[in-house]
């Protein structure tokens, strides 16, 4: 029933997610989260926060905001699933380097946004990762993403804060 769900529209968008607070088990069910960028254009532009752990989720697009959720509910030691993820993090707060070891199974992320506190990402955490594309990021993001290995790697519009 959610594996997959189709959410055409804002209204779509927000009756899943009032779903997911209500039927806690259908988190378990949902392994993608996408919304058409076209759908942007004509509807839905803002992020809608995810606000429960999806224990199977593989893939997901930057309007569902879930990196949040990752950050502040899943126990440390958990590795979700997840393999593609976009996230707008521009009014996010910084996050701890530490967050990549719940990701660590990611071949592709793409961050629109972000700052990180200083440290080091924990060995292994994004060995799986391949492509990272980063768009209107901290700098505090790329010292920390430097050590990294990465088959594709693309950078666009450098933000230094003054």
């Amino acid at each position: 029933m959610y594996s997959v769900p189709l959410v055409p529209g804002s209204a779509a968008v927000n009756a899943f997610v009032n779903n997911l607070r209500a039927l806690p088990n259908a988190a378990e069910a949902v392994r993608s989260l996408y919304y058409p960028i076209i759908y942007e254009l004509f509807g839905l532009s803002t992020l809608v926060t995810i606000p429960t752990i999806l224990p199977n989720l593989i893939h997901v697009n930057r309007i569902f905001g879930v990196f949040g959720t990752i950050v502040e509910q899943v126990p440390d030691g958990i590795v979700l699933p997840i393999k593609y993820m976009e996230q707008s993090l521009s009014e996010s707060p910084p996050f701890p380097p530490s967050i990549f070891l719940k990701i660590s199974n990611l071949c592709s992320l793409v961050l629109w946004g972000g700052k990180v506190f200083d440290g080091e990402i924990p060995a292994g955490a994004l060995d799986k990762l391949e492509v990272l594309y980063l768009w209107h990021y901290d700098a505090s993001l790329l010292r920390v993403l430097r050590t990294t290995r990465y088959v594709s790697l693309s950078i666009h519009t450098l933000h230094f804060p003054p």
